[in-house]
């Protein structure tokens, strides 16, 4: 169950050191996103944060929110929001309206627990790296909440990188919770 969780962070990692950025066909893989199968989704979220794209943290967020619907007349894609009242679809690449829509000519796009925790980890590391410091010291709020020990060498390169002395902080105040609790996970026996 770890190997999956540790497999987006590892990619982010190599195209973040290499300086460059994956572009892939994101449409695809947000397609992707309504997909019966867990392993189907899972790889469409570790394709999406390997583009390293901005984009990709806004569809994740919507999908985690419960935002994400599939059109069902053409299977389309949209991130649904109630606006005055009235439910609006966007595209989730442009941010386009798609128009005001009734509710039932959409689905909700269905996620599950394994899925939330690799979403949100995947928006954490994406976002800890990000040019706004309000986006980072939220990322790091979030990384200290969730005290996942997946983020400990994102956290560290984080780090390394980080200028701003309230972010460096709240960085710091999170791989200590994260290092604190796997240090606690490691000593725990077995049963």
């Amino acid at each position: 169950m770890k190997r999956f969780l540790l497999r987006p962070f590892f990619i982010l990692l190599i195209l973040l050191s290499a300086g460059t950025s994956a572009f892939a066909d994101m449409n695809a893989d947000i397609g992707k996103l309504s997909a019966k199968s867990t392993k189907t989704k899972i790889a469409a979220i570790e394709r999406l944060v390997a583009t390293g794209e901005p984009k990709a943290v806004a569809v994740m967020q919507a999908f985690l929110d419960g935002n994400l619907f599939i059109k069902k007349a053409d299977k389309k894609i949209v991130i649904g929001k109630i606006i005055s009242e009235k439910f609006t679809a966007f595209d989730p690449i442009t941010g386009d309206v798609v128009g005001p829509l009734n509710k039932s000519k959409v689905k909700k796009i269905r996620i599950n627990n394994r899925l939330r925790k690799l979403i949100r980890g995947s928006i954490a590391g994406m976002s800890l790296l990000s040019p706004d410091k309000a986006v980072r010291l939220s990322a790091a709020k979030n990384v200290f909440k969730s005290q996942n020990a997946d983020m400990i060498g994102l956290l560290e390169k984080a780090i390394s990188k980080e200028m701003n002395e309230d972010v460096m902080t709240a960085f710091k105040r999170s791989l200590a919770a994260v290092e604190a609790l796997s240090l606690i996970h490691i000593s725990e026996p077995t049963r």
